[in-house]
């Protein structure tokens, strides 16, 4: 080994050793995860932002599809042993890696979740992910422009405090408010901000997952007050006669009741519901 390779190979040694104490360097932990780090898997993208403070690391995990940020989960803890490193992340299973500080690059995954075991990461910079807050952006508002009937106009038209919107905006666009993808406001029929953040905009389509759920009961509600349905014990089937034949066994048992209160009984991945949606 030359004299040069080996300064390289000790400078990286006292770095990771450094990284390591407890209570960490800032210097030392810098050079080793402080930062943005990047890793796909899927047709997803997942930002670790992980931050030193005195107490030790931490940060936040932004998963982004097509170039908009979709969920944000905190870092609880990062623990350092020699090049390997452990991650507790909020809603995920931990992640657990190697550090290669030469090579920018972290190789690991979350090995307690099953069909999702590599993510390896390696280190980018803020500006390459511009939906992923940072620092403390500005914002000056701006009337909405809408050409769909609204009434647009100020907030302080409609009794609103401009200020409060400025400090709303502002701490959405630190992240503060997690991955919000959009805040519009209406007072007395008049929309007076309408932002998107992180990526997103008004003509973006969203997976809504069970925002619907109440207002699928709220219409069964109106539908049996109007007599248009006989009530929350209709069989299912009834509603769709065409699909009883590939219905599976336990199908003709399940009533309107059984979908509202998401207590059908059945798997949802079975060969059998795939027959009949």
């Amino acid at each position: 080994m030359t004299q040069d390779a080996s300064v390289a190979m000790l400078t990286i040694a006292v770095l990771t050793i450094a990284a390591c104490s407890s209570p960490p360097d800032p210097a030392a932990g810098q050079s080793l995860t402080d930062g943005y780090w990047h890793g796909s898997f899927g047709p997803y993208d997942f930002i670790y932002e992980l931050s030193l403070t005195d107490g030790g690391f931490g940060g936040a995990v932004h998963m982004i599809e097509d170039g908009r940020q979709l969920t944000v989960g905190s870092i609880a803890d990062v623990s350092l042993d020699g090049s390997a490193i452990e991650m507790s992340v909020i809603a995920f299973t931990p992640y657990r890696g190697q550090v290669d500080l030469a090579a920018g690059r972290i190789t690991g995954g979350h090995p307690d979740a099953p069909g999702y075991q590599e993510l390896n990461l390696t280190k980018v910079a803020p500006a390459d992910w511009p939906m992923v807050p940072s620092g403390e952006p500005g914002y000056a508002w701006t009337r909405p422009t809408r050409d769909d009937g609204w009434k647009t106009g100020a907030p302080a038209e409609v009794g609103i405090d401009p200020a409060a919107i400025d400090d709303t905006v502002a701490a959405i666009l630190a992240g503060e408010a997690g991955a919000m993808h959009s805040l519009l406001v209406v007072r007395d029929g008049t929309l007076v901000v309408e932002e998107y953040f992180h990526g997103w905009d008004a003509d973006d389509l969203h997976r809504i997952a069970s925002c619907t759920k109440s207002l699928s009961s709220l219409l069964v509600g109106i539908a049996i007050d109007r007599g248009k349905i006989d009530g929350v014990d209709v069989p299912l089937l009834d509603f769709f006669p065409e699909r009883g034949a590939a219905a599976g066994e336990g199908w003709q048992a399940i009533r309107l009741e059984h979908l509202l209160t998401m207590s059908m009984g059945l798997d949802w991945t079975a060969r059998e519901v795939d027959a009949f949606t």
